[in-house]
């Protein structure tokens, strides 16, 4: 059953890696429009939140060094225009 698929098997860990490196590769930076929700900034500065629309959501990370240079703070509900490099974070 499983001869010619077999070929074709990953772990959890490299198509995670692969995912990645296609992202980063294909995608590269891209503007994203939608809106935030769930912003959280713990102590060590980075902050995460979720951009959505109607249909879809996604996941964000910005680091401490790159959110210094904003000069707004992200509300919940509040539509940006941000623009982001493209990425998997591995090992979730």
């Amino acid at each position: 059953m499983l001869s010619s698929q077999t070929s074709s098997i990953f772990t959890v860990s490299r198509l995670n890696q692969t995912v990645r490196l296609l992202l980063e590769q294909e995608m590269g930076q891209v503007w994203i429009s939608g809106e935030i929700s769930n912003f959280t900034q713990p102590a060590s500065g980075h902050w995460y939140f979720t951009l959505k629309d109607d249909t879809a959501q996604v996941r964000c990370a910005m680091f401490r060094n790159s959110n210094r240079r904003v000069t707004f703070r992200p509300q919940h509900g509040q539509q940006v225009l941000v623009r982001a490099n493209i990425t998997l974070y591995e090992p979730r």
